[in-house]
């Protein structure tokens, strides 16, 4: 059973899974909780790369339609994503087109890492987090700019006219042009809290 699945269970059903998990049992390996965490990850962006597709294919709305797709449809995919007890999952960036996709602390720290080794980007990253009582997993993958992607993060002297005005009317401090073809562009980031996601997990885990 994977996240898209698992989503569907309503608020109540996850409560019960969290409230009958078995309070005195371990840890699960964090390669075991990598796998969860990176199913997370995939399932999001293919929903992503999905929506932008189809606004891309629309030859009325075009990448207007596209930019539409990341300031409307993404925040309600990672809010839904985000919905059961312990997960979140956003995107974020240093150089960000939403201010509300700001890095934390820790996404700060692996946004610098990458920038500074190009080579580490290659490959998605986890690690534990602990912060007072609270204990969190964190996996983050990078995002690199494709092609589609040029249309609108691109350089703005090959961008359309009404490209350009359709993301000035929705982002007044748009840091998110200026990127290359496979360039890094940013994270995806993928928290579970630990025990609160414990039942994200088993269910997500049983079908991998």
């Amino acid at each position: 059973m994977n996240f898209k699945t698992v989503i569907a269970f309503s608020t109540g059903i996850a409560i019960l899974l969290i409230a009958f998990s078995g309070c005195g049992e371990s840890v699960p390996k964090d390669e075991e909780i990598a796998a969860v965490t990176r199913q997370i990850a995939g399932d999001f962006m293919e929903e992503m790369k999905n929506e932008l597709t189809t606004a891309l294919s629309d030859t009325v709305a075009g990448t207007v339609g596209a930019i539409n797709v990341c300031s409307e449809k993404a925040p309600e995919i990672s809010a839904r994503y985000s919905s059961l007890p312990g997960v979140t999952v956003k995107r974020t960036s240093k150089r960000l087109r939403n201010p509300n996709n700001a890095p934390d602390e820790y996404e700060a720290r692996i946004l610098d890492t990458l920038e500074s080794r190009p080579a580490f980007a290659s490959q998605d990253h986890y690690e534990w987090e602990i912060m007072g009582d609270q204990k969190s997993f964190r996996y983050v993958s990078a995002i690199k700019v494709g092609s589609p992607c040029l249309k609108c993060h691109g350089n703005p002297e090959k961008m359309e006219e009404e490209v350009k005005e359709a993301i000035a009317a929705k982002y007044e401090n748009d840091q998110a042009t200026g990127f290359g073809l496979d360039e890094f562009r940013g994270l995806l980031s993928v928290t579970l809290e630990w025990p609160e996601g414990k039942a994200v997990y088993d269910s997500i885990k049983a079908g991998l």
